[in-house]
C-alpha cells in the first residue's frame, strides 16, 4: 500500500465520524427538500459506505461495493430518482474527504499525489452504481412498461469528476449502448482551444474499413451544419438510413444502419464533443423515446464529467508550472555549469508546453544568435547560427515579446514554433524556443513559457557569471604562478649565471679557492631552483582530491617535490578517514602552503606529517627540523602572507590553527577541526 493510500486510510480511521457528518451535511444541503428517509441522510448508511471504501483501498475487494451499490440503485429506481442524483451523492463523499486530505497532507505535492487514489475509489463506486442502476431500471421497465421514470427528464447537476474519467466514460457508453440496444457507439471529443472534434473511441463490432473511416476523420464545427444545430438545440438527433447519407460522417458510408442517434456532450459553458449510436438491421428500425431520453441524460452526465476533468487538468498543469519553476530555482542555488543549466531549461520548457523540441539561442552580437543547447525529438536545428534579421527567433529578440509561427515546410507535417526572449535588466540576452507538431500553441502555453523564461534567464545569467568567475580565478592563479616564477626561479637562474661568470674569471686568474666557492654557491642555487620548479609544476597539476582523497594527495606531493630535492619525509594517517570533501580540500591547501614555506625558508632536512581522526574530530600536524623563526615578529613586522593564508583556510572550515617555532628548533603547525 503506497504512502498516499495509507494517508487516506488513516484519515478514514481517524476522522470516520466527522466524515459521516460532513457527507450527510453536504447531501442534505444539495436538496431543496430535506429527505430524511434517503439513504445518504442516514448515518448507518454512510458508515457502511466508508467501510466499503476502506476495503477497496486495503484489499481491492469489490464484492462489498457491488452489494451496497445494488442496494442503493434499487432504492433510487424504486423511488423514481434520476441516475445522476446517485452519482451526485457518491461524489459528495470525495468532496468531504478532500477537506481532510488538505489538512493532513504535508505539502502541495502530497495533496496532488493523493488525488488519483481518491479518484480511483469513487470512480469505481460510480461505475458499479451506474451499471446496477441501468439493470434495475430495465427490470422496473418490464413491470411498468417504461424504461425510466419521468424524473429522468430533469437531471440534478452533478459534481462527477476524476483522473480516470476516460475509462469511466468508456464503461458508461458501453453500458448505455447495451441498454438502448445499439450495435455500435462512437465518441468524438473537441480539441482544447480548437473547433475540431477528434475521434476518441468506438465500441461494438467494426471492420477494418469502419475503424479507418472513424479514426481518420476530424469534424470541424464550421463545416458541419448538423453539428452546429445539435449544439444549438441541445437535443438528441435521430436520423434514418436515408437521412444519414446527407450527414458528412465517413462511418455512415461504411456501416449498414437502420437508424443513428446523435447526442451532444455539452454543458452550459462549452461544447466538449458528441456521441453517435448505431442500430443495425438486426436491432430494430429506430430508437425508442425512453431509450433516447436515457441516452440524453447520460450524455449530460458525461459532459459534466469531462468539464470537471478539464478543470482538474488545468490544476495539474499549474502544479507542473510550479514544479518547473522550482527546478529552475534549484538550479540557481547550485553551482551548476552553463551546459547543465541550459539542459534543465530546455527539458523543463518541453514538459511545460508538451512540445517536441526546445532550444536556447544566446545573443552573440547585435546581428547573430548562436545555438547554446537543444533538446527534443525533432532533431537538432539545421542552423547553429541564426541571423537576428530574417529569423523568427531574431524577430522575437528585436520585438522583446513572444512570437508564435507556423514553420511548416511544403508537404511536411504542420509544425509550430513559440520563441520567447530572455531578458536581463531590460536587455535581451537570448531566445528560448519550443516546437510542436500538429497543434499551435495556446495562450496558456505562451503565458507559462513567459513566466518560465523569466526564471530561466536568471539561471542562465547566474551560470554565465559563475563560469566567468572560474575563468577569472584561473587567470589569477596563472598570474600568481607567473609572479612566483619571476620572483624565485628567474632570480635563481640569474644568480647561477653570475656565479658561473665569477667562476670563469677566477679560473683565468688562477684563484682556485674562490673558484671552488663560486661552484659550491652555484650548486646550492641550482638545487634551490630545482626545488622551486618542482613546487610550481606540482601546483600546475594538483592531485584530484575528490577522486584520490586527502591521504593520496599528500603522499603524491611529498614524493613529487620534497623527496626529490633530498628532504626526508615521514607521513602517518589513519586507514579510514571520513572527512567531507570541502574540509579535505582546505586541509590539503594548508599542507601545501606549509611545505612551500619549509622549502623556501627553513633549510629543513626532515619533515613529519600526521593526520588522525577520533569520532568527529580531525587533527593535522606538520613538523620540520629547520632553522625556525620568531612567530610574533614575523606576524607583526613582515606580515608573513603564507601564515595568514593558512589561517584564512582554517577559518573557512571553522578549524583552529596553531603554530609554534623557535630559532634553531624547527616549526610545528597543528590544525584541529570538528566535522
Amino acid at each position: 500500500m503506497s504512502n498516499y493510500t495509507q494517508l487516506i486510510t488513516r484519515i478514514l480511521d481517524s476522522y470516520h465520524q466527522f466524515l459521516v457528518e460532513d457527507w450527510i451535511s453536504l447531501y442534505l444541503s444539495r436538496n431543496e427538500i430535506l429527505d430524511q428517509s434517503a439513504l445518504f441522510a442516514r448515518p448507518e448508511w454512510i458508515n457502511r459506505l466508508l467501510t466499503v471504501i476502506e476495503k477497496l483501498l486495503k484489499n481491492n475487494d469489490m464484492l462489498p461495493a457491488q452489494i451496497l451499490m445494488d442496494e442503493f440503485a434499487f432504492e433510487q429506481v424504486l423511488t423514481g430518482k434520476p441516475v445522476e442524483a446517485g452519482l451526485d451523492a457518491i461524489f459528495l463523499g470525495k468532496q468531504a474527504l478532500l477537506k481532510y486530505i488538505l489538512n493532513e497532507a504535508k505539502d502541495e505535492m502530497a495533496v496532488f499525489a493523493s488525488l488519483p487514489t481518491a479518484d480511483m475509489v469513487f470512480n469505481r463506486l460510480a461505475t458499479v452504481y451506474f451499471q446496477s442502476f441501468l439493470e434495475q431500471a430495465q427490470k422496473q421497465s418490464v413491470r411498468t412498461g417504461g424504461l425510466l421514470s419521468a424524473a429522468e427528464a430533469n437531471p440534478v447537476p452533478t459534481t462527477y469528476a476524476g483522473l480516470e474519467v476516460h475509462s469511466v466514460l468508456k464503461d458508461m457508453v458501453l453500458t448505455l449502448m447495451n441498454s438502448i440496444q445499439a450495435s455500435q457507439a462512437f465518441v468524438y471529443l473537441k480539441g482544447k482551444n480548437e473547433d475540431n472534434f477528434y475521434p476518441f473511441f468506438s465500441l461494438g463490432p467494426l471492420t477494418v474499413m469502419d475503424k479507418q473511416a472513424f479514426n481518420t476523420q476530424l469534424v470541424n464545427i464550421d463545416d458541419a451544419k448538423w453539428l452546429g444545430s445539435l449544439f444549438i438545440e441541445q437535443e438528441p438527433l435521430q436520423i434514418s438510413a436515408q437521412e444519414a447519407v446527407q450527414v458528412p460522417l465517413n462511418l455512415f458510408h461504411t456501416l449498414e444502419i437502420t437508424s443513428a442517434l446523435l447526442l451532444p456532450i455539452s454543458t452550459q459553458n462549452q461544447h466538449l464533443g458528441f456521441m453517435v449510436f448505431i442500430k443495425g438491421k438486426e436491432d430494430g428500425e429506430k430508437f425508442l423515446s425512453d431509450q433516447v431520453q436515457l441516452a440524453h441524460t447520460i450524455s449530460h452526465s458525461m459532459a459534466l464529467a469531462l468539464e470537471n476533468e478539464l478543470l482538474y487538468e488545468e490544476k495539474k498543469k499549474r502544479l507542473a508550472e510550479t514544479d518547473g519553476l522550482r527546478q529552475i530555482t534549484f538550479a540557481l542555488l547550485q553551482k551548476l555549469n552553463l551546459e547543465e543549466v541550459l539542459e534543465i531549461v530546455c527539458k523543463e520548457a518541453l514538459r511545460l508546453t508538451a512540445a517536441q523540441a526546445s532550444s536556447v539561442y544566446l545573443l552573440h552580437d547585435e546581428n547573430w544568435l548562436h545555438l547554446a543547447h537543444h533538446e527534443g525529438e525533432l532533431g537538432g536545428p539545421s542552423q547553429k547560427w541564426l541571423a537576428v534579421e530574417g529569423s523568427q527567433q531574431g524577430f522575437a529578440a528585436r520585438q522583446k515579446k513572444p512570437v508564435v509561427e507556423n514553420i511548416t515546410s511544403s508537404g511536411n507535417t504542420e509544425t509550430f514554433l513559440l520563441a520567447v526572449p530572455l531578458h536581463i535588466n531590460n536587455e535581451t540576452m537570448g531566445i528560448l524556443d519550443v516546437v510542436k507538431k500538429h497543434y499551435s500553441f495556446s495562450n496558456d502555453d505562451v503565458r507559462i513559457i513567459k513566466l518560465f523564461a523569466a526564471q530561466a534567464t536568471i539561471a542562465i545569467e547566474n551560470a554565465r557569471l559563475y563560469q566567468q568567475g572560474e575563468q577569472l580565478a584561473v587567470w589569477q592563479e596563472r598570474q600568481r604562478l607567473a609572479r612566483n616564477l619571476h620572483d624565485s626561479v628567474n632570480q635563481a637562474v640569474f644568480g647561477i649565471t653570475l656565479y658561473a661568470k665569477a667562476a670563469l674569471r677566477h679560473l683565468d686568474t688562477g684563484k682556485y679557492d674562490k673558484l671552488k666557492q663560486n661552484l659550491l654557491d652555484l650548486t646550492d642555487t641550482a638545487k634551490e631552483s630545482l626545488a622551486e620548479m618542482r613546487m610550481l609544476v606540482h601546483e600546475l597539476n594538483p592531485p584530484m582530491i575528490e577522486q584520490r582523497g586527502l591521504k593520496a594527495a599528500i603522499e603524491s606531493r611529498l614524493k613529487t617535490v620534497e623527496e626529490r630535492v633530498g628532504v626526508r619525509c615521514h607521513f602517518q594517517a589513519d586507514d579510514h578517514l571520513e572527512i567531507p570533501l570541502y574540509v579535505e580540500e582546505e586541509l590539503y591547501r594548508i599542507v601545501q602552503e606549509a611545505l612551500n614555506n619549509i622549502l623556501k625558508h627553513s633549510n629543513a632536512k626532515e619533515i613529519t606529517i600526521s593526520i588522525h581522526q577520533r569520532d568527529r574530530k580531525v587533527t593535522l600536524s606538520i613538523q620540520d627540523n629547520g632553522v625556525g623563526f620568531d612567530v610574533e615578529r614575523k606576524m607583526k613586522i613582515e606580515g608573513y602572507v603564507g601564515l595568514k593564508s593558512m589561517q584564512e583556510r582554517a577559518a573557512n572550515i571553522d578549524a583552529v590553527l596553531t603554530m609554534t617555532s623557535q630559532l634553531g628548533c624547527g616549526t610545528t603547525i597543528s590544525v584541529e577541526v570538528e566535522i
